[in-house]
């Protein structure tokens, strides 16, 4: 048995998921009857129009989560889960040799830097600047 977490989706994977179900339904309306999702949601979720909303995540047993990429622009980067950040971030302050050192070189305050390393806190928007990393929605499988 792997205790590995299953990984994160892109919202391009959601919307391929979606239009395999629809396909499977037999069409857009259909798979709405089944399954108490709004026809117009579901048309503009295919499209690209909006994210998929609620019922049309409950469907497809997805929810959203909050993860983080790299902030530099690569195409088709998997998102990283909260657990890897605060490991990457561990390494860099043991490389530093402190907290107190790693946060005065990166211009992080050191008690957000508590926080994110003991995980009570998410990394703030300074630890993610440092770590050149942005936040970003992913989406899991319930």
């Amino acid at each position: 048995m792997s205790t590995r977490k299953p990984s994160l989706l892109r919202i391009e994977e959601v919307v391929r998921i979606l239009q395999k179900e629809v396909k499977s339904a037999g069409g857009q309306a259909e798979l709405a009857r089944k399954t108490g999702v709004s026809r117009p949601n579901l048309n503009s979720a295919i499209a690209g129009r909006r994210a998929p909303t609620n019922d049309i995540l409950r469907a497809l047993r997805l929810r959203k989560v909050f993860a983080y990429e790299k902030a530099t622009r690569v195409r088709n980067q998997q998102p990283i889960r909260l657990e890897i950040v605060v490991r990457l971030l561990r390494e860099e302050v043991a490389e530093s040799g402190s907290q107190a050192e790693w946060a005065r070189q990166n211009e992080v305050h050191g008690p957000s830097l508590n926080g994110t390393v003991t995980g009570k806190k998410p990394p703030t928007r300074d630890i993610l600047r440092a770590l050149s990393l942005r936040k970003v929605f992913a989406y899991e499988r319930m």
